[in-house]
């Protein structure tokens, strides 16, 4: 599954908008989208609270308090923006390369539930890409749904490219992949996963498309997953 994000221009200006006046057919304003993405936090938390329990010295301690409270915050906004709300907005441009990492970082429990590794391999120094927490968001579940679909002892390739006008984020896993017939629907809200809701990757290509970029299904020869 391939993420692609616009890398802004030294010279462009982006207008400031109010989310609490968002445009018609704000993704995040969403609130099926919303409360999935919220979940996905709420799962990461509660993950990284059982490390914060385990932890044998002040300093593992402290970084699972760190990610804790960040992706708290990162939830209220996101809940926050979907009831309209005023929210903070971050419209920074931030290193592809951070973005990527503190998503690994943050999924870093998760994935060793799940017995899976995650990879990321091709890094992109100097390429920053803008709405670093969307960003966030929309590669959180890219790689909730490949570790859900790895079978224990697989890996989770994350591989960054750029070209002069975007910045491209391709999530390999080693699960079963998609049926042909299911191809045409993935980002519509199918799902055949059980217990998956079909709401992540339509909301996620959503807040892609918004951003100016998309989420698509990678053609790759022989790739399996997503």
């Amino acid at each position: 599954m391939a993420y692609r994000s616009r890398v802004p221009r030294d010279d462009e200006s982006r207008s400031r908008a109010r989310w609490s006046e968002p445009p018609s057919g704000d993704p995040h304003r969403d609130v099926a989208g919303a409360l999935h993405d919220v979940s996905n936090a709420l799962t990461v938390l509660l993950g990284w609270v059982a490390e914060a329990r385990a932890a044998t010295g002040p300093n593992a301690l402290e970084h699972a308090l760190t990610i804790v409270e960040e992706r708290a915050r990162a939830a209220r906004d996101v809940a926050r923006r979907a009831i309209g709300a005023d929210a903070a907005h971050d419209d920074r441009e931030v290193p592809l390369d951070a973005v990527v990492g503190e998503v690994v970082e943050t999924l870093s429990v998760e994935a060793a539930r799940a017995g899976v590794t995650l990879l990321v391999q091709a890094h992109m120094a100097g390429v920053r890409v803008p709405l670093p927490g969307d960003a966030s968001q929309i590669l959180t579940n890219m790689l909730l749904n490949a570790i859900a679909w790895s079978p224990r002892g697989a890996s989770v390739v994350v591989e960054l490219h750029a070209d002069g006008t975007a910045a491209y984020v391709l999530v390999q896993d080693e699960g079963p992949g998609v049926p042909a017939a299911q191809v045409p629907f993935i980002f519509d809200g199918a799902t055949s996963r059980e217990g998956g809701a079909g709401v992540g990757l339509r909301h996620a290509r959503a807040m892609a498309r918004a951003a100016a970029g998309d989420l698509e299904l990678a053609a790759t020869s022989g790739a399996r997953g997503a």
